[in-house]
């Protein structure tokens, strides 16, 4: 029986456009224009295929292994998982659901789902097309910030740099073009203008996840994490009107809160900040406040508390893999 293998962006088309990293990489790696060559998860094709509840089409998950909890009707069809965060816990798949060699789940510190992808190739024998490695070889870049030697075993190890190695060397790059190749990456994720350019609505979304928790009352909450690449404080004083932004997104989402994570560069250096939005009316909102707070290894420091609790996150190494479970294990209770 043949099977036809689609690569699908999980993601809304209009949202590609707030993805300044994908847009400025893609073309340089075989003309691929991102706003119009790639299918997405809103496409009419793809809608269609996807509300058929049949055995005729299959998922498989790259860089995530759960599905959206608005998406999670789709669960009993997914039959491979390649990722490099935390699986989720307990497992959403049934029992035999994936076999075993499909789960290709390896958390951190593997710092890029790319590195696994190029461990994939080479584990089947195929030999990796140029236009594909040199796909894979940004993300893993971005995603190491570079093989910095302060984040080893938390953001990258010996397995991301072999594969970025493979891949320099199929596409014959020297460790120059490399860093001129990061460079160049890291200034569109961190241009201040660019992004403040798209509004505050699309930079929430640029990189928005979902998360779904259940405590041990069969409670289930919505939280919703947006990741932003211009300084928290700076965002909010640009956008002196963002209550109505944010709170558009909390309840298109029907989210309880919305946890903002900043990371912008100064002095040639991260900058990391948290922010709780929402849920004035929740009655564990101090108490979710108050158990960030009080992680040690966050090391958080008040900004501001208002409408929005503001802080600067002194362990500029813990990103979103790392405080998501920390959120979910206070909501889980």
């Amino acid at each position: 029986r043949h099977a036809l293998h689609v690569p699908v962006m999980n993601l809304p088309r209009k949202e590609m456009a707030t993805r300044l990293q994908s847009i400025a990489w893609l073309p340089l790696c075989g003309h691929i224009n991102p706003l119009e060559d790639l299918m997405f998860i809103d496409d009419k094709a793809v809608t269609e295929l996807l509300s058929v509840d049949t055995n005729d089409w299959v998922l498989t998950l790259v860089d995530h292994n759960d599905l959206d909890a608005r998406q999670t009707g789709w669960r009993s069809h997914v039959r491979r998982v390649i990722d490099h965060h935390h699986p989720t816990t307990p497992s959403p798949y049934t029992h035999g659901q994936i076999d075993e060699g499909d789960m290709c789940v390896c958390p951190p510190p593997m710092g890029s789902c790319c590195s696994i992808i190029s461990e994939l190739y080479t584990k089947s024998g195929l030999e990796i097309p140029t236009e594909i490695a040199h796909t894979l070889i940004g993300p893993i870049l971005t995603d190491t910030v570079n093989f910095h030697p302060d984040l080893k075993d938390q953001r990258w190890c010996d397995r991301d740099h072999a594969a970025c190695k493979k891949l320099q060397a199929l596409l014959d790059w020297s460790d120059e073009q490399l860093t001129d190749k990061f460079n160049l990456l890291s200034n569109v994720k961190f241009d201040v203008q660019a992004n403040l350019n798209m509004g505050l609505e699309n930079m929430l979304v640029s990189d928005f996840k979902l998360f779904a928790y259940t405590n041990s009352q069969g409670e289930q909450v919505h939280i919703g994490f947006s990741s932003l690449a211009v300084g928290l404080p700076i965002v909010l004083q640009h956008f002196k009107a963002y209550s109505a932004q944010m709170n558009a997104l909390c309840s298109s989402h029907n989210l309880a809160f919305l946890v903002l994570l900043s990371m912008s560069q100064k002095d040639g250096g991260p900058v990391r900040h948290v922010g709780v939005w929402g849920g004035d009316s929740h009655p564990k909102k101090n108490a979710f406040v108050a158990h960030l707070e009080g992680r040690g290894e966050l090391s958080l420091s008040v900004v501001c508390k208002g409408d929005v609790c503001v802080y600067k996150q002194g362990n500029v190494k813990a990103s979103r893999k790392q405080l998501e479970p920390i959120v979910g294990e206070f909501f889980r209770q």
